[in-house]
């Protein structure tokens, strides 16, 4: 795509941008993810490798090569961790989750329940959701890609209404090719009073 993979954008310029643009980023994942649920699909490789920004500097979800259609609603809920590895990624400039430890040792960290963090910049409420719905142990207590579209759709409102100067970052990024005009911007926290994780989506 014309705007080129999102690993690349991440690693090179999203200093650049604010918070709202990598929560963005985040929402448009989840949409494609929650449209490949609806139609019975399990991406299984969900990651920013696998991810595109086209000219308007909309994330596209590809990388099928993994995909298969699914059955039950836990076996979807890999996707909704994996998701939340690939938002760790946003707000870490592409870090890779468990970046350095082999496969047995991160294996062993997540079932001895050391819960990966999202990077401080993250939006408080979408910290809280990763942290303590998307990363929960069992599949059956994280939300569905649904619940998470309508979380990120208030979030990224109440981004935008604190924060009206920020529409068209990434194509200016994409334009300048060293994003060197955008400066990153401090959300005000009122917004995090906007949004509560628990209210928001439903408890299992």
């Amino acid at each position: 795509m014309k705007g080129g993979a999102l690993s690349t954008f991440l690693m090179t310029k999203s200093e650049k941008v604010s918070n709202l643009t990598l929560t963005r980023f985040c929402l448009d994942a989840a949409r494609g993810l929650d449209y490949l649920h609806e139609v019975g699909v399990l991406h299984r490789d969900v990651a920013a490798r696998n991810c595109q920004l086209d000219e308007y500097g909309t994330l596209k979800i590809g990388g099928f090569g993994l995909s298969l259609k699914a059955y039950y609603y836990e076996i979807s809920q890999s996707d909704v961790y994996a998701y939340g590895h690939l938002i760790c990624e946003i707000f870490n400039n592409c870090q890779m989750p468990y970046a350095g430890m082999s496969g047995a040792k991160a294996r062993e960290e997540i079932l001895a329940g050391k819960i990966l963090s999202v990077h401080g910049r993250a939006p408080e409420p979408l910290r809280v959701l990763v942290e303590n719905r998307i990363f929960a142990f069992h599949p059956i207590y994280r939300p569905p890609m649904n619940e998470i579209v309508d979380f990120l759709d208030a979030l990224v409102n109440c981004l935008e209404e604190a924060n009206p100067g920020e529409n068209g970052e990434v194509e200016s990024a994409l334009e300048a090719g060293n994003g060197d005009n955008l400066q990153p911007s401090n959300e005000t926290e009122d917004v995090y009073e906007l949004v509560d994780p628990g209210r928001t989506l439903a408890t299992y």
